[in-house]
């Protein structure tokens, strides 16, 4: 990532042999870069949005077979079940990740490996 200007503004934070315009050109290819990005997410959304509205029971059956392949379902009567299963156990490994994010002293954001890691490094340490 490209260095930022200093705290509470100022001159910018550059790298050794790095000059001020590099550092401007950087950022400008930067903005470009994630202008870019964004224009494509936008243009990806607007024409899903179309496709889904032009043909809205297509993406519902794409969807749903979808969730029957990943989460095993076998029979169609047994897909609220199963939705209701998938939603209480996301919910308690969300309460469980905030919780030993909490514990740990870590932003919610860490990622799952994080915290595995830090737990391990406590755990080899005692």
């Amino acid at each position: 990532t490209r260095p930022h200007l200093a705290a509470g503004g100022g001159e910018p934070m550059l790298l050794p042999g790095q000059t001020a315009c590099d550092w401007v050109v950087e950022g400008v290819h930067e903005l470009v870069a994630l202008e870019q990005r964004l224009f494509s997410s936008n243009r990806t959304h607007a024409a899903a949005s179309a496709n889904m509205a032009a043909a809205p029971s297509q993406f519902t059956h794409r969807a749903l077979s979808l969730f029957l392949q990943l989460f095993e379902v076998k029979e169609l009567g047994a897909v609220f079940e199963r939705m209701w299963a998938v939603h209480r156990l996301h919910s308690e490994s969300s309460k469980l990740h905030r919780a030993a994010c909490a514990a740990l002293g870590v932003p919610e954001e860490s990622s799952t490996s994080h915290l595995v890691a830090l737990l391990h490094e406590l755990t080899r340490a005692s």
